[in-house]
């Protein structure tokens, strides 16, 4: 993964001891229509309300939201070359939309559709928990929860944020609500820590 992707995942999980093992010029981002402002991770608010849908959890604006951001990933465009980010504009990319809820699940998955004959990118959507071993270009995170009470469920649990953080090779976007997220008192405050972490980076 990009050194910028490992910082974190490192410093909070394992001690300083994760090493990237390539250079952020082997991580470059593809040239798109999406706005990473000149970062590598990037956190997208959304402030629609969670809903609950047979035992699980669900938030229609963050899977509208995802799907704006997965259009803007697929639109690409000329590349700077000043823009050390910015590799390439060819090629096919793949891109994972990662979500710890499954009634989320459902509503993303409508982004998986022609993705085999789509040139552009390969696009799969799943469980942060089935997605544990893979990686992909780009990671799109929909944390879904959005709530008075600040309770974050699985997004407390430091081991499904690890596998959720680490499985980015380029970019990683999370999309969710950061008053609930950051504020939360589940989690022993690892949601903070992350905001802190990408708000430090140039």
């Amino acid at each position: 993964m990009h050194p910028d992707i490992a910082r974190f995942p490192s410093v909070r999980f394992y001690g300083g001891k994760l090493s990237s093992g390539v250079t952020a010029a082997e991580r470059g981002l593809v040239a798109s229509e999406f706005d990473w402002e000149g970062r590598h991770i990037v956190f997208r608010q959304c402030d629609g309300l969670e809903s609950f849908f047979h035992g699980s959890k669900k938030n229609e604006d963050q899977a509208h939201l995802c799907k704006q951001v997965v259009s803007q990933l697929r639109q690409r465009r000329s590349v700077n070359p000043s823009d050390p980010q910015n590799g390439s504009n060819s090629g096919k990319m793949s891109i994972a939309i990662l979500t710890p809820y499954t009634a989320q699940l459902k509503l993303l998955k409508s982004l998986e559709k022609n993705a085999e004959s789509d040139t552009v990118a390969s696009i799969t959507v799943v469980t942060v928990d089935s997605f544990q071993g893979r990686e992909a270009d780009i990671v799109v995170l929909c944390t879904v929860r959005h709530n008075a009470h600040r309770n974050i469920g699985f997004l407390a649990d430091e081991r499904r944020i690890n596998v959720a953080l680490t499985r980015a090779k380029r970019g990683l976007i999370v999309v969710g609500h950061r008053d609930t997220l950051a504020n939360s008192e589940e989690g022993k405050g690892i949601w903070k820590s992350w905001f802190q972490s990408i708000q430090t980076r140039v």
